[in-house]
């Protein structure tokens, strides 16, 4: 098992990820789904998604990703494994060597970006710009 600063899938809300399963690898159930939220609540899944996949992104799973993937696809892999949901992403924790060497860019199966698109076609201004609500 690893231990990146402290940090385990845990960490990451239950909340956040029954999102990951109801939206079950489809970018447009996850479009659907967070249309319905508040503009707080689509910044914290943006979040949230960003927090667990950037744990993938350092050592030890660095070690099992093919050597010459960019910085960008590791950064595709990580999410795709965050967008597995929970039990996956916890399998891959506790092994790094689960963890794909290599992902397609545009995989269906990758949510990440959904909420920045659905923040920024809702509030007119993209995630990255977000301030609490009143």
């Amino acid at each position: 098992m690893t231990e990146q600063e402290g940090f385990q899938p845990t960490d990451i809300s239950d909340w956040f990820w029954d999102l990951i399963r109801r939206a079950d690898k489809d970018r447009e159930k996850l479009r659907g789904i967070l249309s319905t939220l508040s503009r707080d609540e689509i910044y914290r899944f943006h979040r949230e998604f960003e927090e667990a996949s950037v744990e993938l992104q350092a050592s030890p799973f660095l070690e099992y990703i093919d050597e010459d993937e960019s910085e960008d696809g590791v950064e595709d892999i990580a999410n795709w494994v965050v967008s597995q949901g929970f039990d996956h992403y916890q399998a891959v924790w506790r092994d790094p060597s689960m963890i794909p060497r290599h992902v397609d860019v545009g995989s269906a199966e990758d949510l990440y970006g959904v909420a920045g698109d659905v923040y920024s076609e809702r509030f007119a201004r993209p995630i990255g710009l977000h301030e609490e609500e009143p």
